[in-house]
């Protein structure tokens, strides 16, 4: 018997530099264990600055140098759609998940929750090309954490 995918949404401020990579490494991740019919990832944002935008190109470079591929991703604002059409909403950081409690309403079903329970994924935005590897080494051990564990 087949069952649903495990639909997973990774969230921060403007889907520019840490949910994209959350998403592609996801999905490079579980096609390589191959679990990839197990789950359905996508990124969004809680801003509109980025939509329709590439990602953050230091994203890119770093994700680039570990051998995952963001070409064709465009950033996406999220909408009150999320709560309904995603089992898990991962968030990088307090203030995006503060948000997400704040947008929830009853009867929504998606769980929310830190992408690291026992940590914040910082965001490089202001940061060099080495704060970025760094983020990006945290979101990849995280995301290899829940694909392998579920």
């Amino acid at each position: 018997m087949a069952t649903e995918p495990i639909k997973i949404l990774f969230f921060d401020t403007g889907n520019y530099s840490r949910s994209p990579a959350a998403e592609v490494m996801a999905k490079a991740i579980a096609l390589r264990a191959g679990a990839s019919h197990r789950f359905e990832f996508a990124s969004a944002g809680m801003t509109d600055t980025h939509v329709g935008d590439e990602a953050d190109p230091r994203t890119k470079l770093a994700c680039d140098e570990m051998g995952y591929d963001l070409a064709g991703f465009r950033c996406t604002q999220a909408d009150a759609s999320i709560f309904a059409a995603y089992d898990q909403i991962l968030a990088m950081d307090k203030n995006n998940l503060a948000a997400l409690r704040l947008a929830l309403r009853d009867g929504d079903r998606a769980e929310i929750s830190l992408l690291d329970p026992d940590r914040e994924i910082p965001d490089p935005y202001h940061g060099d090309q080495d704060a970025f590897r760094k983020v990006m080494d945290m979101i990849e051990h995280r995301v290899k954490e829940i694909v392998e564990g579920a």
